[in-house]
This record gives C-alpha cells, sequence and structure tokens, in this order.
C-alpha cells in the first residue's frame, strides 16, 4: 500500500502545473503520507511481528513439526502425483506401478500420523 500510495503522489505531482493553486500543498501531503507510511510499518515492525516472533520462538518444536508436515506433504502429494501418472500411463509396468503404490501408501502415513500429532496437539496450544 504504501508503494501504491507513493507512485499516486508521484502522479499527482507530475500532473499538477506549478502555476496551479496549491501545488505546494501537494508536496507537502505527499512528504507528510511518507512519513506516517514510514512510521505505521516501524511500529507494525515493533508491535505486531516482534511481538509474534517472540511468542513464536517459545514453540521451536511445534514449528519445526509444522515445517516437517509441509514437507511430507509435498512428499505425499508429488508420490501420489507419481503414482497417478504411472498408472495412465501408456506403458504400463506392473512392477513399477506396485512400487509407486507402496510409497505413495509409505509418504501417506507419514504425513497423516504426524497431521493427526499436530493437530491433537495444536489446539491446547490455543488454550494457554
Amino acid at each position: 500500500m504504501h508503494e501504491a500510495s507513493k507512485k499516486l503522489s508521484e502522479c499527482l505531482q507530475d500532473m499538477y502545473e506549478p502555476e496551479w493553486y496549491g501545488k505546494d500543498d501537494i508536496n507537502t501531503i505527499t512528504e507528510n503520507t511518507d512519513l506516517l507510511w514510514t512510521d505505521f510499518h516501524q511500529k507494525l515492525v515493533d508491535h505486531a511481528l516482534i511481538s509474534m516472533d517472540t511468542y513464536l520462538g517459545q514453540f521451536p518444536d511445534i514449528k519445526t513439526r509444522i515445517s516437517k508436515r509441509g514437507r511430507k506433504l509435498v512428499d505425499f502429494d508429488s508420490a501420489r502425483h507419481h503414482f497417478e501418472s504411472m498408472k495412465t500411463g501408456k506403458k504400463k509396468d506392473e512392477v513399477k506401478i506396485a512400487k509407486a503404490e507402496d510409497d505413495l501408501g509409505k509418504a501417506q502415513k507419514v504425513f497423516e500420523d504426524i497431521n493427526i500429532d499436530l493437530q491433537e496437539e495444536l489446539p491446547s496450544l490455543w488454550n494457554r
């Protein structure tokens, strides 16, 4: 939004003719608006983001497990896609299809185990 505000201010400054009434006001308003956006950004970082990072820092184990769940979801999705492409491919090799299905089952089990654990544990963190 800050960038959009800057672009609008630049456009207004370019559009305003020097002899028009309020040309000096446009420059002042632009500078003040930029200062307000900079101040807003700093307050947002100080009050929200730093506080959030501090809060999340209390739960490094959970954060690590959430990241792992995301990676395992990607692995599961990749195995599912590989299995489906093997099944629908023109050349059907039953051994490769069976291996892809086995890999899919393993990836699904790993993902579901981590996901179930997190679904049980995360609500208890919410109530702290």
